[in-house]
């Protein structure tokens, strides 16, 4: 098992990032709306960890640190993450809420910008990974970012030691959780399209990295939350608290939210399964179709045209809405 102390009994956060650079970094890996931020609470409430909520800012940064390792380029990304979680009053209107609402997270870290040597990207990012589990009091890190598909390829350089965590969910009720969202997809063919994407991304990551993988259901988690709890500390031999089914039940999870694709219009869910029926099989999920097909050309074209129309009147609703009240 891997031995931690305590952020409380360390004297400096120097000491602090360096013991945090020898530990394994988790990466959980999941499309969004599949569960992760479920996940994310199961990690901190059973496990003490630090989940940084990331979209790739700090990750990205890293990546163009690794592309030139220098000190002026590490200043450079430096100062960036730090302007993103702390904007002027202007940039904050400009921007989306997602890195200046972690702020509270990262209050103070300017402080320690001397404090530790970093020269590689592990080293960029394990700073502000490590600087979160501070103020948390997580005693181990991991970062879920809806976005590091993006940039999947460079995990090995910015995280050497590593596991995952996979989160899996039947892709039909993941299309319909994004298809709600306040941003991307507006109906289900563009929905199922964005998740597929993704799905085939992690799981290619998931096939390169068997030995250090946990795939977990999304179904699992809310049918059967002990035996995830459990499941999770024997795969990679973490201890439990004492009582720690007594904080399963304070979650209060939906226990039957999903399979709620039943409820799609037959055609809508045809075209549905078309494009999702090799990981509906891979994972185990079965089809309603036995060989579902695409909608025609015509109905294709008129939901790709609504998804655009849609989705500018999104963005620019969510653009305004920001500005006005950051």
């Amino acid at each position: 098992m891997e031995v931690v102390e305590s952020p409380t009994e360390r004297s400096s956060f120097g000491e602090l990032a360096e013991k945090f650079q020898q530990q394994t970094q988790y990466i959980i890996l999941g499309c969004q709306g599949s569960g992760t931020n479920l996940l994310s609470q199961f990690l901190r409430k059973f496990f003490q960890f630090s989940v940084v909520h990331d979209r790739s800012l700090i990750y990205n940064a890293a990546v163009e640190v690794s592309r030139e390792p220098t000190p002026a380029r590490i200043r450079e990304q430096r100062d960036y993450v730090y302007g993103r979680l702390f904007p002027g009053p202007l940039s904050k209107r400009l921007m989306l809420k997602h890195y200046y609402h972690q702020a509270n997270r990262y209050a103070g870290i300017e402080r320690h910008f001397g404090d530790v040597e970093i020269l590689s990207a592990e080293q960029f990012a394990n700073f502000f990974y490590a600087f979160h589990a501070s103020t948390v009091g997580g005693i181990h890190k991991a970062i879920k970012s809806d976005d590091i598909w993006e940039q999947i390829e460079h995990i090995p350089t910015v995280f050497p030691k590593r596991k995952y965590f996979l989160l899996i969910r039947d892709p039909r009720d993941n299309a319909l959780s994004i298809r709600n969202k306040n941003f991307g997809p507006c109906n289900m063919y563009v929905a199922s399209k964005y998740v597929k994407r993704r799905m085939d991304i992690y799981r290619d990551e998931s096939d390169r990295n068997p030995d250090d993988m946990m795939t977990i259901k999304y179904e699992s988690l809310l049918s059967k939350p002990n035996d995830v709890v459990e499941r999770i500390a024997d795969r990679f031999d973490f201890e439990l608290p004492d009582n720690w089914q007594a904080g399963v039940d304070e979650l209060n999870i939906r226990a039957t939210n999903f399979n709620k694709w039943r409820a799609l219009p037959p055609k809508i869910l045809a075209a549905c399964e078309s494009i999702l029926q090799d990981n509906l099989r891979e994972y185990g999920y079965e089809l309603l179709n036995s060989s579902p097909t695409p909608g025609t050309s015509a109905q294709v074209a008129m939901w790709r045209m609504s998804d655009v129309q849609r989705r500018t009147v999104q963005r620019v609703r969510r653009t305004v809405e920001n500005f006005i009240d950051p």
